[in-house]
């Protein structure tokens, strides 16, 4: 009876809190704008019981691609203040062109100091995405353990986001996990220009 009536009322919470969806188109280099009909996640405070989907996605035909197998710290977590010890439920998807290529989830995830989301991830070698998702269900913020004498003595903590990009930025510019690029498709003309100008030299040596 405990456990139903805890699991009413968890579920009673969670009803009561805000849904917002984060879209991130990116362009390379850091630079990024959110689209158009987007929730702003800059500077928002997010409460327990809130839920987001944020994804962030390469424009113009460009793409991740891990080089090196490993694990990423991480792929998509956000900055957020103050310093604490955060827990939430959370599906990470990873797409490339339009199809799921790595799919991931977890309960009761715990992030530490100032990020919030997901923490490592393995990705193998040769692994190409151009869409990531983060599907998240915020369960609880508290001060950091070590610096409570008794866990019960901890104390809620306000969680406001920082940006729209990852905490350590897009995953090719993440310096603390390298191993994944980011890939620029050339542009058409270029492409047909150098097919043709390939066909010329065949033609020639012929």
């Amino acid at each position: 009876l405990f456990a139903v009536l805890s699991a009413s009322v968890l579920a009673a919470s969670f009803a009561c809190g805000q849904n917002y969806q984060f879209d991130v188109d990116y362009f390379g280099g850091g630079v990024s704008a959110l689209a158009p009909g987007s929730d702003e996640p800059d500077g928002l405070n997010l409460l327990i019981g809130d839920q987001f989907v944020w994804t962030i996605e390469a424009n113009g035909g460009a793409y991740w691609e891990v080089e090196t197998a490993g694990g990423f710290f991480p792929l998509m977590a956000f900055t957020v203040f103050e310093p604490g010890t955060r827990t939430g439920n959370y599906v990470f998807t990873l797409s490339y062109l339009g199809s799921d290529v790595f799919s991931e989830g977890a309960s009761g995830e715990v992030t530490q100091e100032v990020h919030l989301g997901r923490n490592s991830i393995h990705l193998g070698q040769g692994l190409q995405f151009d869409r990531m998702r983060l599907e998240f269900e915020f369960v609880s913020a508290v001060e950091l353990e070590a610096s409570a004498v008794d866990p019960l003595d901890l104390q809620p903590i306000v969680t406001v986001i920082q940006g729209n990009l990852p905490i350590f930025g897009a995953p090719e510019m993440n310096g603390f996990s390298p191993g994944i690029i980011y890939v620029v498709p050339e542009p058409a003309s270029l492409l047909m220009g150098s097919l043709g100008l390939g066909l010329l030299v065949v033609r020639r040596r012929r």
